[in-house]
Parts: C-alpha cells; structure tokens; sequence
C-alpha cells in the first residue's frame, strides 16, 4: 500500500508555505509569494485565482492529489476553553454552542463547531472548543477542490504548534501537563505571542505593526523594493550592517523587542509558577538578525528555533523557522 500524502498549508499575506508529507515524514517544503493582493489581513480575497495559483505552485513541484490540512488564522474563528458537564458526544454536540453565545453574534447554526478533549473525570471534562463559520468552511473546500486537492483538516495556527509540543513530548518523554510554551511568530502584518500552559494553548497576544514595516524601512534607506529586502532579510539586515545606525529601522526593532519583554512579564507576574525556559520563534521576521538581537538582549529567556523541536532533515530547517504551522498542521 502507498504511503500517505499530506499537505499541511499556511497562507500568509504574501508567502503560502506548503509542508509535504508522505507517511508522516517530511517529504518536501515549499515557499512562495502568492501575487499581490491576494490575501488582505490574513484573510482570502480571491478565492477562485487562489486554488488556481495553489494548482499552478503544485504541478510545477510535480505533486499531484493528496489530502490537504490548513491553518486557520486566528480571526476567522472562535477559540475558547470552557469545562463542561460530562456528557456523551451526541450531548456535547447539542450543548457546545451555547458555549460561544458570548462570541458570536449571528444565528448559531451558521457555525461549525468541534472540540478536542483535554481532560475529564466523572463529573465534568476540560475542553477546547472552536467555532467557524460554515460559509468559510465551503470556501476552503472549493478551493482545494479547484487544486485538486480534499480538505481533511483545518484548524487554528496555534493548534499546529500545540501538535508540534506534543509530538516533541512523546518523543522525548515528557508527561503531558508538565511543562509550559510561549511561541513568538514574527509575520509581515502582525506579531503574536502564543502561551501554551502546561501544554494546552491559553492565550494569544498579538502585536502591531509586523516585521513589514521593518522592510519597508530599511528599502527607503536602501534604495529597494521591500520585497527584495524581505527576501534577503538575513543578509541585507544583518546586526553588523549599517541599518543599524538608522534611527527609524533601530526604533521599530528596539520597540519591538521592548513589547515583547513586557508581554512575557505580564505573564510570568500572572503566573508565578511558571516553567517557560525558552522563547521558540518562528516567522519571516525570524531572519532579521538586528531584529532577533534586540528580543535576545531584552526578552529574559534563551531563544530557539521551532525547528528545533521537530524532526525533520535538518535541510529543512530554515523552511520550518519560517512556518512551522504547515508542518504541525498534518500531525493529526
């Protein structure tokens, strides 16, 4: 029997980053900018040009068919854990909605719903609830459809990175429930810092503006188009180069990291006990060295790589800095 094929997907407001997988191992990633205008604010405009443009970026790869898994940006959903009564599946399935009444505000049958089951014990169970709208649902299934492609798996961004925790924790032997994460996903539009408390994801805080305005900074100062710095981020942006005396490219870095250190204040003050020992990132704005200087001076913990905690051939690693969420987004 053939092996698997997966294609977990993350699309971003300029890249789509595509994670190939073929029986649970990292076959291929890909990396490309979509055409302009495309996605807005994380979200599709072009739905119909989108699933062409993923058939084009598929054929040229050589891949064909498969199951398809997408990462949902946080806005286009409702995420809330909430503990419930224990009840069976068909009960649950009734009683869920009523869960997010304080959320959404349109007819509740509009919505799908799901959940994954934290923890329970014969009174009551520990759950993560998601709600999405069904018209979205239908849109990402045309789309895939028109790549060839069936859609399986869609969820949250930060639900692949709690997939990728827990993989890392089963390969190492780590107890589920012992141990605490913070993801920093550095992206063009906006910055989130993700907490993961004792493994289960809590809270997401989300900064503005993203590492964009770095690029376009730093392109006045240059001379060049945003995205030929964008692309050559590692080498144009360098700690050492002559950006750094550049007071609007230093300020946007300087403030960044600033924010991010009272981020992970806050939550260490809020959670006294806490076991966060690294700061993992991930993101575009993972290969802006000035920028990652400026978090490692002010953030009070080491930083990592995402990659780090997941195994792949090392080949790969720089793909998966810049979008784990593909990645984790198959490990269902």
């Amino acid at each position: 029997m053939p092996k698997e094929k997966i294609l977990g997907f993350d699309i971003g407001n300029y890249r789509v980053k595509i994670a190939y997988m073929i029986g649970g191992v990292l076959h291929d990633f890909i990396s490309v900018q979509h055409p302009d205008n495309m996605v807005k604010n994380s979200q599709i405009v072009s739905w119909q040009a989108m699933g062409d443009y993923l058939k084009e970026v598929l054929k040229a790869s050589g891949i064909r068919g498969g199951r398809a898994a997408v990462t949902l940006p946080q806005d286009s959903c409702y995420i809330r854990r909430t503990t419930m009564p224990l009840m069976t599946e068909p009960q649950l399935k009734i009683n869920l909605p009523y869960e997010f009444h304080d959320y959404i505000t349109e007819e509740p049958e509009k919505y799908i719903y799901d959940y994954a089951v934290i923890s329970k014990n014969e009174k009551e169970m520990d759950l993560m609830g998601v709600a999405v709208q069904r018209e979205l649902v239908a849109k990402y299934q045309e789309m895939f459809h028109r790549a060839g492609l069936k859609l399986t798996v869609m969820a949250p961004d930060v639900m692949a990175f709690q997939n990728l925790f827990e993989d890392y924790e089963r390969r190492h032997g780590i107890a589920r429930g012992t141990k605490d994460y913070v993801v920093l996903d550095l992206g063009d539009g906006k910055i989130d810092i993700h907490f993961f408390t004792k493994g289960e994801y809590e809270i997401t805080r989300s900064m503005e503006p993203g590492c964009h305005a770095i690029y376009e900074e730093a392109a006045k100062t240059l001379g060049e188009d945003s995205h030929v710095v964008q692309r050559d981020a590692e080498m144009k942006l360098s700690a050492s180069d002559s950006l750094r005396a550049e007071s609007e490219v230093n300020d946007i870095c300087s403030n960044i990291a600033v924010q991010i250190m009272r981020v992970l204040n806050f939550y260490s003050f809020n959670n006294p006990h806490n076991t966060l020992d690294t700061l993992y990132c991930c993101g575009g704005g993972a290969n802006i060295p000035i920028l990652m200087k400026d978090i490692a001076e002010n953030a009070g913990l080491p930083l990592k790589s995402m990659a780090e905690i997941v195994e792949v051939d090392h080949k790969f690693d720089g793909q998966v800095l810049q979008s784990p969420q593909a990645l984790g987004i198959t490990l269902q």
